[in-house]
């Protein structure tokens, strides 16, 4: 019996407001929010991420500003949704914090 997906397709987090960019093309002006706006600390996120997996998405794509600004968040996160749900995590960065380490550890907690 084929499972039918009652919930939402995909989520799009934006994990930050803050970005190392500042480019002129980006949808959200990323790298100009030098703001006082609240954002949601590590456990707060850490809890939105568990209601996220109740909504069995079948993709989330953490964006930002700068995802990789906040990268243990995204390490951890993603292997929550990976363990307790099997929902797909791509990300969308500008590549400027990537090195090959951070590249591996996304690879290893299953990024695509």
């Amino acid at each position: 019996m084929e499972r039918i997906h009652s919930g939402p397709t995909s989520a799009s987090i934006d994990i930050t407001y803050n970005c190392t960019l500042q480019c002129l093309h980006c949808y959200n002006t990323s790298g100009e929010h030098k703001t006082n706006k609240k954002e949601l600390s590590y456990d707060e996120w850490i809890n939105v991420i568990k209601d996220i997996t109740d909504l069995q998405p079948v993709y989330i794509c953490f964006c930002g500003g700068e995802p990789l600004l906040k990268k243990e968040l995204i390490f951890e996160a993603t292997n929550l949704l990976k363990r307790i749900s099997g929902i797909t995590v791509n990300m969308v960065t500008n590549g400027d914090l990537m090195d090959i380490e951070t590249a591996y550890r996304l690879k290893d907690v299953g990024v695509s």
